[in-house]
């Protein structure tokens, strides 16, 4: 973690202030920003020589996994929005084999806002989050990379779980031939970490990264995942009422399953990692959380 959060190296910080375009950059503020698990986030701020500052975000990948499709499709991804009126970041600069800045990185614009777990009014912060969605899935974004769908002949019961008929019976409801679908665009990682505020508004909606064609119900149960993870079962139940009445139709249950039961267990400490000093999560209450959000939506099958 604190390799995540070291400031970048000068090959990587002088590769951005060349992607501005503008001779005699200034780099007058770096800063890591929390939330980030599978990537180094930093906030730089860069002046030009006309004294204009450019408030930037850079993200940066440091295993040594293959990330160049990631950095390439998030790239035109970010291009993409340009043309929505979807409060998303702008790119700036992409560079997928990290042959420049050292490693794969984006370089995008920075938005307005601070991530926000303690609203002041949690119903008009649920009903922002879920009106957001319909507004991604509108979008008529080319893209050829599709969703993956979980093999839910791998799942087997949790050793952890308290009831594990809940879990029998949600294998055997995910192992069913899935209902058909029409695929719209997806963020791929719609949940509260990847959201900023301002004043209690929903100002930005960032981490592009695993943006898709797929179910609605990717976004929409991945949400409902971090909500009951965080806060239980019913505030998951608030946002599904939310959204369908927004949207118009029905969270399919199948789908909504499918999104509950990728809860991976030891999410409990990457998810505090997240949340910092926002918020203290409930980590030994995580499982239970999760097992009442997957008998719930067993009922609607």
């Amino acid at each position: 973690m604190r390799a995540m959060r070291a400031r970048p190296p000068d090959r990587a910080l002088e590769w951005a202030q060349v992607a501005i375009g503008t001779r005699r950059t200034r780099l007058v503020n770096v800063r890591p920003l929390t939330g980030g698990v599978s990537s180094s986030v930093h906030a730089l701020d860069i002046v030009d020589a006309r004294s204009t500052r450019h408030p930037l975000v850079m993200r940066r990948y440091l295993d040594d996994d293959d990330h160049a499709t990631d950095v390439s499709e998030e790239a035109s991804t970010l291009v993409a929005l340009e043309r929505s009126t979807l409060p998303a970041p702008g790119l700036v600069a992409a560079d997928p084999s990290g042959q420049d800045a050292g490693a794969p990185t984006v370089l995008m614009t920075r938005l307005p806002g601070r991530m926000l777990l303690t609203p002041g009014d949690p119903a008009r912060w649920r009903e922002q989050i879920a009106a957001m969605l319909p507004r991604i899935h509108s979008l008529a974004i080319d893209t050829d990379s599709v969703v993956d769908i979980l093999d839910a002949s791998q799942f087997g019961i949790p050793t952890w779980a308290r009831d594990a008929a809940v879990w029998r019976d949600a294998a055997t409801a995910a192992q069913q031939p899935p209902p058909a679908y029409e695929p719209c665009f997806v963020h791929g990682d719609y949940q509260q970490f990847n959201m900023l505020w301002s004043r209690e508004r929903l100002s930005g909606v960032v981490d592009w990264t695993f943006s898709r064609l797929g179910m609605p119900e990717r976004d929409v149960g991945h949400c409902r995942l971090n909500f009951a993870i965080l806060w239980g079962v019913d505030a998951a139940e608030d946002l599904r009422r939310r959204y369908e009445s927004i949207a118009g139709r029905e969270v399919d249950p199948y789908w909504d399953l499918h999104a509950a039961i990728r809860f991976l267990p030891g999410w409990g400490d990457g998810i505090q990692t997240q949340a910092g000093r926002r918020m203290r999560v409930d980590t030994p209450g995580i499982n239970g959380r999760v097992e009442d959000l997957v008998a719930t939506i067993l009922r609607r099958l």
